[in-house]
């Protein structure tokens, strides 16, 4: 499954090893849109688990 999302990256957490064989990263993304010429902002955070924590460390912070 994938999901593709423009925004600035907020925050990355550590990652942390829940069990042996178990391991968590959250990061968040702030997204703005305009709306009948309102700026809404969202915030979305999101978890990647086991080998895909590394991925967050592509991004960047801006």
């Amino acid at each position: 499954m994938s999901y593709e999302l423009n925004g600035k990256l907020i925050a990355k957490y550590d990652t942390v090893q829940r069990t042996e064989t178990f391991k968590t990263r959250e990061f968040v993304v702030e997204k703005s849109e305009d709306i009948n010429g309102r700026t809404i902002t969202n915030y979305v955070k999101f978890q990647c688990v086991q080998d895909k924590t590394t991925m967050v460390d592509k991004l960047l912070k801006v």
